[in-house]
């Protein structure tokens, strides 16, 4: 697996990065009264779970569809 594939570790890593940054920006505006110490739900702890996994689907699939068009996968 080399550096230009969407399944490489540097593509993955990029990958985390985006859902790290997107996760916390959209957790804060999104999930605010939890941060500020309203009570702590399951549900709720899966609805900020998903404000990091959806950003890390959507950078990995768009990396790949990047790929994929310009014939960059091996």
């Amino acid at each position: 697996m080399s550096d230009l594939d969407w399944k490489s570790k540097k593509s993955l890593i990029g990958s985390l990065k985006t859902a790290l940054t997107v996760g916390i920006i959209l957790s804060a505006v999104n999930q605010s009264e939890l941060l500020l110490g309203v009570e702590l739900t399951f549900g709720s702890m899966v609805r900020v779970g998903f404000n990091f996994l959806v950003p890390f689907c959507v950078a990995t699939y768009s990396k790949y569809q990047y790929f994929k068009n310009n014939n960059l996968n091996e």
